[in-house]
């Protein structure tokens, strides 16, 4: 008998994405293409904040295996974190859970909002588009949105990568919808409508600019909301299950804060990355798809597409909308360690070399430092 989500993972054609978007060819999709749904209309009609609390149970995807000789650092993490507000701290070696503790009375089947976070999605799903040859890294934005037409250097990977030079809008753009009410209807005409402080490719940005005016060209690439192209590139063949997801009032969903989902969902996500696009032995994004979502640009080698790195941020990079309070993690933990990376310390760590990957959810304590929680996790 089937128990695990891992066997029965859709495969989809690219040529019936729109249908397979409004008819899941398999039941385990029902569910969530109904969240999709049922999350763009009620958040079209409502302008106040959301908050998406339904448990999400264990499906038994990963099997535990405590790691005896690793036990020790991992509780003197385990404490060290919970002293910072830490809900949670979950460690996987392979596809085994080796080290899990809960604290503050945090219920492993609750969803958190992982905030920027959500912003690591981008990548894999965009790579996995241009596979199928929906889009290149390479074109131009204007292509798809002609109200850039006066820029057209900006690239898709300038949206990825943070070096579009639009000026970000911290207020409208992220923290309404966020941290309060929401007031703008459509953010992704209020992204691109930002001034261009930058040549692209110049200059590192942190904010949620970039990512609105990749939700809109998603749309309309693919005329359909860019949740519903998630569920069916990335989040549904991976068995990935998230809570809600939050839209601006017209419906365009939020790619740089929308996801709410538990920490053993995440951890999904960081196995498919650490292992290069393979889930439990099958291959779901192209090959080389670590590699090129983990490389810095030049204007900020500590930042991949859409992932921090352990690299030392450029002297010009701007962190001005970021909502995360510590710095990047350079300085502990393996080279090619990489983050996401979402406001309240929420940290989904992935290393290839240490095959191992660590989600850790907190509250959002001000004493949290990545390197001070790595170099308690990682050699």
């Amino acid at each position: 008998m089937e128990t695990s989500s891992k066997r029965a993972r859709p495969r989809v054609r690219p040529a019936l994405v729109a249908q397979a978007a409004l008819r899941p060819s398999a039941k385990r999709w029902q569910p969530a293409q109904r969240r999709v749904l049922a999350a763009t209309l009620l958040l079209s009609a409502c302008f106040s904040k959301a908050s998406f609390s339904d448990p999400i149970a264990d499906d038994g995807t990963f099997e535990r295996e405590p790691n005896s000789a690793s036990s020790a650092r991992f509780e003197d993490a385990a404490e060290w974190s919970e002293a910072r507000g830490g809900l949670a701290l979950v460690v996987l070696e392979g596809e085994r859970i080796v080290f899990e503790r809960y604290a503050s009375g945090y219920d492993p089947a609750t969803p958190v909002h992982l905030f920027s976070g959500t912003k690591s999605f981008s990548c894999p799903l965009v790579l996995a588009l241009e596979q199928e040859g929906f889009l290149t890294l390479d074109e131009s934005v204007a292509d798809s949105i002609p109200e850039l037409e006066d820029a057209p250097r900006i690239l898709i990977r300038h949206l990825l990568d943070f070096t579009s030079g639009l000026r970000d809008d911290n207020i409208r753009l992220s923290l309404d919808g966020v941290l309060e009410r929401q007031r703008i209807d459509d953010k992704v005409a209020v992204a691109v409508s930002r001034p261009r402080d930058h040549e692209p490719g110049t200059h590192f940005a942190y904010g949620s600019v970039h990512q609105w005016v990749l939700s809109g060209l998603l749309e309309k690439k693919l005329g359909q909301p860019a949740l519903a192209t998630m569920e069916t590139f990335l989040l549904g063949p991976l068995g990935l299950r998230t809570a809600g997801w939050l839209h601006d009032p017209s419906g365009q969903t939020a790619l740089a804060y929308g996801a709410f989902t538990t920490v053993l969902e995440w951890a999904k996500f960081g196995i498919l990355m650490r292992d290069d696009g393979v889930f439990q032995g099958e291959r779901l994004l192209p090959a080389g798809v670590r590699d090129r979502c983990f490389t810095g640009s030049n204007a900020n080698p500590a930042y991949g597409l859409t992932f921090w790195l352990n690299a030392p941020l450029s002297e010009t990079a701007d962190r001005a909308g970021s909502l995360e309070t510590s710095g990047p993690i350079f300085g502990s933990g393996p080279g090619d360690l990489a983050s996401a990376a979402g406001f309240k310390d929420q940290r989904l760590y992935i290393s290839a070399t240490q095959n191992r990957v660590v989600v850790r959810f907190g509250d959002g304590n001000s004493d949290f430092k990545d390197a001070e929680l790595v170099s308690r996790l990682f050699d």
